[in-house]
């Protein structure tokens, strides 16, 4: 692991605030017994940081919180996973819901226009390109029956207006 490198605000920073940022951000115990060669505050520091290591008590309950702020890391990631992988599955089931449901409404209109267009040329109607376009253009359901209805009950010989 790299040392720490001081942020450009930190130039313009008492030499003090800058030794303890030193100490703070090394990584191994020369660098930290270095600076606190430096200053007796951070020689003090170091003297409580030793004489804490030691203490079998402080290091089993560093180790043991150190290993809880792991367990709990992972329990996060395995949540944060768990939510991902829900919400994949909510969506593809959403997503193939809305596709049956889009699908199924186009091959409704299709149906419709498909049975107006028959109607139509079974009653002798001029069924033009245009006419069709018309009719297959349209992704109204309910024009399309009231359409479906006005065909069959034409005369042969009537024409027919898309309206």
């Amino acid at each position: 692991m790299a040392p720490l490198k001081a942020p450009a605000i930190l130039a313009a920073a008492p030499p003090a605030l800058l030794r303890w940022a030193r100490f703070l951000g090394s990584v191994s115990d020369d660098e930290r017994a270095e600076v606190a060669k430096e200053d007796p505050m951070i020689d003090q520091a170091m003297d409580a940081l030793r004489s804490l290591s030691a203490n079998p008590e402080t290091r089993s309950a560093a180790m043991s919180r150190e290993e809880a702020l792991m367990l709990y890391q992972m329990d996060i990631d395995a949540a944060n996973e768990q939510g991902i992988q829900k919400g994949f599955e909510k969506g593809i089931e959403k997503g193939i819901e809305k596709g049956f449901e889009k699908g199924f409404e186009k091959g409704r209109m299709q149906t419709l226009a498909y049975a107006v267009i028959c109607v139509l040329a079974s009653k002798g109607a001029d069924v033009t390109q245009q006419l069709r376009d018309i009719i297959e253009g349209c992704g109204d359901a309910d024009r399309l029956d009231r359409w479906l209805v006005r065909a069959s009950t034409m005369n042969p010989g009537d024409v027919f207006h898309a309206d």
